[in-house]
């Protein structure tokens, strides 16, 4: 997992396609380390364990349990409690619903590692399409 961003679901309308899928197949989620360089600098980001995966035969994939991430650089440490579930929505492009965090191209075409509210297109990179960055870990963590 090299970028993580998992959401909350925004819109209960998006849970009834998952509901009629075949019977999905369940993966749990293991706790995660690696460093991440979207800043111009190394970001160690951890992530915990307790998450489950259900993939439907749809395409549609639902990431639920709890999850924290703490991102650390520079002598600082952010942590952030990332709620779930987060539902993906395969199509001719995936979308995703919610609240997460990770490295994110934003509308104005910068990319950095946020906290971000809203609607990400995750056909290619990750893209805020609509919402807003709550914290910007780029800035947070910078020298």
């Amino acid at each position: 997992m090299r970028r993580i961003w998992l959401l909350v679901v925004v819109a209960a309308a998006v849970i009834a396609p998952a509901a009629r899928a075949d019977s999905p197949t369940f993966t749990p989620v293991e706790a995660f380390t690696f460093t991440d360089s979207t800043c111009g600098f190394d970001v160690l980001v951890q992530g915990s364990a307790g998450e489950t995966l259900k993939e439907f035969s749809n395409g549609t994939v639902i990431v639920s349990g709890p999850l924290s991430a703490t991102f650390s650089a520079n002598g600082k440490t952010v942590t952030v409690n990332i709620p779930g579930p987060f539902i993906a929505i395969s199509g001719h492009t995936a979308t995703a619903y919610g609240l997460g965090a990770g490295a994110f191209q934003l509308p104005d075409g910068r990319v950095t590692l946020a906290y971000v509210s809203g609607v990400v297109d995750e056909s290619g990179f990750p893209t805020l399409v609509h919402g807003k960055v709550l914290l910007d870990l780029c800035e947070g963590l910078a020298p």
